[in-house]
């Protein structure tokens, strides 16, 4: 399987109205995949969704969303590329870091820092532990390396609620 495993096409109402392959989107219409789903169907920009299981597979998976409109400006839905988490191609940028040192890590996190591919698996589709970090990079969108001091372990703040 590549990177984008299938995509499907959102009316305004966030209702699947067609998809491809019909096998990637099993589930969707249903429980944290269709919440995810939801939640980026109502973005007015281009957006990436939480992280969600597939129910297929069992494989994390997110979404890549872009709103759609018609010639006349109006808007008609949202098309949601389906990513695979798993993918090599992923998994070969984050194992670039090893070569950081034997400290290094890499995560790929999306706007709200939430881990989407790691080398260290322990927060995989949870908070990362580099929120102050995560966020200045994300106000900036550019790809950094640098060293950064170990924060308060964001996954076990997602959990407790705060």
């Amino acid at each position: 399987m590549g990177l984008i495993i299938g995509f499907v096409f959102l009316d305004e109402e966030a209702r699947i109205v067609f998809a491809g392959p019909d096998t990637s989107v099993v589930g969707l219409d249903r429980g944290e995949a269709a919440r995810a789903l939801a939640g980026v169907s109502a973005a007015d920009g281009r957006e990436v969704s939480e992280p969600f299981m597939s129910v297929l597979n069992g494989q994390p998976m997110t979404g890549l969303s872009v709103p759609v409109y018609a010639e006349e400006g109006t808007r008609i839905g949202t098309m949601v590329g389906l990513l695979d988490m798993t993918s090599p191609l992923l998994n070969e940028l984050v194992e670039q870091s090893r070569r950081l040192g034997t400290t290094g890590h890499a995560d790929l996190v999306d706007e709200r820092g939430w881990v989407l591919a790691s080398t260290e698996t322990v927060h995989l589709l949870e908070a990362g532990d580099h929120p102050d970090f995560y966020s200045r990079v994300g106000a900036t969108r550019e790809a950094t390396v640098e060293r950064v001091a170990h924060e308060a372990d964001g996954a076990q703040a997602n959990r407790a609620g705060t």
